[in-house]
């Protein structure tokens, strides 16, 4: 189940927001715009969410305002606030904010995946399940009101109505109403602005950054740009020469591999979980957290498991291997091609990371290794 502080359906998370999951990912997805219907995903967020985090001491960028379109500058919706030593100028001012919301302006909250845990967690669920990096904005705008210009996204998106009713102008479909409960999907380019009529509107907006070409594009000549020689003097045409050699070396691999590096934050509880486990010996007992895939990158061992992404150096792939393929727990000194420092140190990277578990040690805590 997905579980954000409450349980919102008993279904796989893209499944719980489009419906048939499968036909969504098969007719829809990067494709065409997609309607659907989640009474449930009303639980996601709510006003009272909001009212919580306005009146936290949030700052910009992870809040902002727009009227008619156009961004508000910072200093006509925050106060300087002090905060220990220091006197802060970004922090929201709830009483600007509400003067502002009630002359038009819209309320977006940024980057939620990475503030507010319940949708954090939901996110890294969807994130798992379409495969590539999510995010997620919310929007509250006053009745009568344009939220944003008319534009186009780079990337996916999937557009959940929270309260009150919205309508979305989408090139070439019209206007589509949505109340609260649904959800619509347009494709990365698809160019849209959404208003509203008698009532203010909240809706959550999930940003999906699947591989466009312009990304694929800008993945491949970020990697192509770190490996060219490095001249101290040329002209520009010997350096687009220099780009165009080095595309050369650029395999798909790495290219994805990089794209697909989340951008949220890291699984509640690491810091908890390392400051109070015991130390790593020789003895412990470590298992994989989930099934682990190994691919490798120029001189690098990439790891991936359900809750993330590690780069480590190649010298830790028989290791690496090791816990994979036993599944069971290992002790970490019969790591492989390490000495014990190193194996402590790879295995406390893998515990801090959630991508491996510490072992209970008790009699029938564990499986003997072979």
């Amino acid at each position: 189940m997905t579980t954000v502080g409450t349980v919102i359906d008993d279904r796989p998370t893209l499944g719980s927001i489009v419906g048939d999951a499968d036909r969504f990912l098969g007719e829809a997805f990067g494709h065409s715009p997609w309607r659907g219907r989640s009474p449930s995903a009303t639980r996601l967020f709510g006003l009272d969410d909001v009212d919580r985090i306005v009146t936290s001491a949030v700052r910009t960028p992870a809040i902002r305002m727009v009227r008619a379109g156009k961004r508000i500058p910072a200093s006509e919706f925050c106060s300087p606030t002090r905060i220990g030593s220091a006197t802060l100028d970004d922090v929201a001012d709830v009483r600007k904010v509400l003067d502002l919301f009630r002359g038009g302006a819209t309320l977006v909250l940024q980057s939620l995946h990475r503030t507010w845990r319940p949708l954090s967690a939901w996110c890294a669920d969807l994130e798992r399940e379409v495969g590539w990096p999510v995010q997620a904005n919310a929007y509250l705008t006053p009745a009568g009101e344009l939220g944003l210009a008319a534009h186009a996204d780079r990337h996916d998106v999937l557009a959940i109505q929270l309260h009150g009713t919205k309508t979305w102008d989408v090139d070439g479909l019209g206007g589509i109403g949505l109340e609260p409960g649904d959800v619509l999907y347009l494709p990365a380019g698809s160019r849209h602005c959404a208003h509203t009529e008698a009532r203010p509107s909240l809706h959550l907006t999930i940003g999906i950054h699947r591989p466009t070409p312009e990304r694929i594009a800008r993945a491949a000549a970020s990697l192509a740009i770190e490996r060219a020689p490095q001249p101290l003097d040329t002209t520009p045409e010997a350096s687009v020469w220099l780009l165009r050699d080095s595309l050369g070396d650029v395999d798909a691999d790495a290219t994805i591999d990089r794209l697909r590096r989340p951008p949220r934050s890291h699984e509640e509880g690491l810091l908890t979980s390392s400051v109070t486990r015991p130390p790593v010996t020789a003895a412990s007992l470590i298992a994989p957290n989930g099934p682990w895939s190994i691919s490798s990158v120029e001189d690098r061992v990439v790891l991936t498991w359900p809750g993330g992404q590690l780069h480590l150096p190649d010298r830790t792939q028989p290791s690496i291997e090791t816990l994979a393929v036993h599944a069971g727990p290992v002790p970490v000194g019969c790591l492989p091609g390490l000495d014990l420092e190193e194996q402590c140190v790879l295995a406390r990277r893998l515990l801090d990371e959630h991508a491996a578990t510490l072992v209970d040690d008790s009699p029938g805590g564990h499986a003997a290794f072979e």
